[in-house]
C-alpha cells in the first residue's frame, strides 16, 4: 500500500495516538477539542444505523460514534492502527474494522451506509475519483461529514515546510476552499462548509505550554470563530473546515 501505510503505521505503534509526539499535546488539544464538540452535534445530528468510518486510524473516534450507530465498519491504510481497533473492540457486537487500500476506489462500496465520517482522510487519497463516486453510490437519506485542512493557513504551511511531523506524507494536498466548494457543489445538491481555526493552529504548537499560552489559544478561537471566519477572505486561511454533503 505504499509509503503512507508505513508512515501511519509507524504513528500509531509509537503512540497511543497520533498527537502523541506533536509539542505541547495539551494545549493543541485545547483547540481540537472545540473543534470536536462541533463534530459532536453533527454526530448527534446524523450518526445513525449503519455507518462508515472512512480513515479510521486506530479508532480514536469510534467511542463517539458508536452512540447512535447500530454498526460501525471501521477502513484504514494502515495494519497496526486496524490491529489497534481490533483488539480494543474485541468481542463488541457492531464493531468492525479491514484494512483497505483508501487510494483505490473500486474498494469502496458506499451504498450501504447511513452516515459516513472521515476525519483528515480526502487530501490523503483521489479526492476527485471518491467524491464522485459518492455522489453517485450514496443513499438520498445519507449524510456524508469530513474535517479537512486548508491550503492556504499560514500555520500549517510552515508546518508542512519546516517542521514535518511523522503524521505527514508526501501525497498530501490540502484543499484550496473556494476550489473545493465550487467541485463538491457539481456532485451534491447540499454542501454545508464550516471553516475553523487560522492563527490558533500554530500557537498552539509553537509557544510554551503555561497559562498564559493557554489563555491566548483561547482568545484566538473566540476571535476567530466570532469575527475573522465569517469573513471570505479569512475563510480561505482556515487550518481547517468541516464538509456536510447531502443528496
Amino acid at each position: 500500500m505504499g509509503k503512507d501505510a508505513e508512515i501511519y503505521d509507524k504513528a500509531y505503534i509509537d503512540g497511543s495516538d497520533i498527537w502523541d509526539n506533536v509539542k505541547h499535546k495539551n494545549i493543541h488539544q485545547l483547540m481540537f477539542g472545540d473543534l470536536n464538540e462541533r463534530l459532536e452535534r453533527l454526530r448527534y445530528l446524523y450518526c445513525i444505523n449503519k455507518v462508515l468510518n472512512l480513515g479510521s486510524g486506530d479508532g480514536q473516534n469510534i467511542k463517539f460514534l458508536m452512540r447512535k450507530a447500530a454498526s460501525i465498519d471501521n477502513w484504514d491504510i494502515s495494519k497496526s492502527g486496524i490491529q489497534k481497533i481490533n483488539k480494543a473492540y474485541n468481542g463488541v457486537s457492531g464493531v468492525y474494522a479491514e484494512t483497505v487500500d483508501l487510494n483505490l476506489t473500486e474498494n469502496y462500496n458506499l451504498a450501504k451506509y447511513d452516515y459516513i465520517e472521515g476525519i483528515a482522510i480526502l487530501h490523503h487519497i483521489n479526492t476527485k475519483e471518491f467524491i464522485i463516486k459518492l455522489a453517485k453510490e450514496m443513499k438520498e437519506t445519507a449524510v456524508a461529514v469530513f474535517l479537512e485542512p486548508g491550503a492556504l493557513n499560514p500555520p500549517a504551511i510552515i508546518a508542512r515546510r519546516l517542521m514535518r511531523t511523522n503524521y505527514h506524507t508526501d501525497d498530501e494536498h490540502p484543499f484550496l476552499l473556494w476550489k473545493f466548494e465550487k467541485f463538491l457543489n457539481g456532485h451534491f445538491k447540499n454542501v454545508e462548509i464550516y471553516p475553523y481555526n487560522i492563527f490558533s493552529y500554530g500557537i498552539s504548537y509553537w509557544l510554551p505550554q503555561n497559562r498564559i499560552t493557554e489563555l491566548l489559544v483561547r482568545a484566538l478561537l473566540f476571535l476567530e470563530t466570532r469575527l475573522l471566519l465569517k469573513l471570505p477572505l479569512f475563510q480561505e486561511l482556515c487550518g481547517n473546515f468541516i464538509i456536510v454533503l447531502k443528496k
